[in-house]
């Protein structure tokens, strides 16, 4: 059963009515649809379409409002309000989640590794527009200071290199 006037949900933004009920156009899943009742298509979009906006009333949101007073007509920018919009609107929900300890490490380790290999100077780390481009790629990622790269991770990954080489060596049949 498929909606059949004006007044319908926005939820028909998401989904194309079909014969056997409702077609999500994200990932093409079929839902019952049972006399105009749509709480089940909402909560698909909310559970598995997170990112999906979904505005909880059709109606349009206007982005200015035209006031006519005594000191003649004028615009007044309008912001709408959270309470139209699906919390999980936005993207930036997810990117919240801190980065595990692992994750950390590769990350520290590949910038030791552009500043080792690109002959960059530690004091990189401390660059504001370094800092700026980091953060829009993670905003989690907490960057080591120029001093715990020199003081603590760079002789880390030194010793391990050190013994990685040593072991090569040891196991070499000649060299030239």
């Amino acid at each position: 059963m498929a909606p059949t006037n004006a007044t319908t949900s926005p939820v028909w933004d998401h989904f194309s009515p079909v014969e056997t009920g409702a077609k999500c156009l994200y990932c093409l899943k079929v839902f019952k649809y049972n006399k105009g009742t749509t709480s089940n298509l909402k909560r698909h979009l909310n559970l598995v379409h997170k990112t999906v906006p979904y505005l909880k009333q059709k109606q349009p949101i206007p982005q200015t409002i035209n006031i006519d007073d005594e000191a003649g007509p004028s615009a007044v920018n309008f912001q709408p309000s959270n309470q139209y919009f699906n919390s999980n609107m936005s993207i930036q929900g997810y990117l919240k989640k801190p980065i595990n300890s692992e994750t950390k490490k590769v990350l520290d380790r590949m910038l030791l590794d552009l500043i080792c290999k690109e002959c960059l100077p530690f004091n990189l780390v401390e660059s504001e527009i370094f800092k700026k481009f980091v953060y829009t790629l993670n905003p989690n990622y907490i960057m080591p200071t120029r001093k715990s790269l020199s003081n603590a991770l760079l002789p880390s990954v030194y010793n391990q290199e050190f013994e990685k080489a040593k072991e090569k060596l040891s196991t070499a049949k000649a060299i030239a």
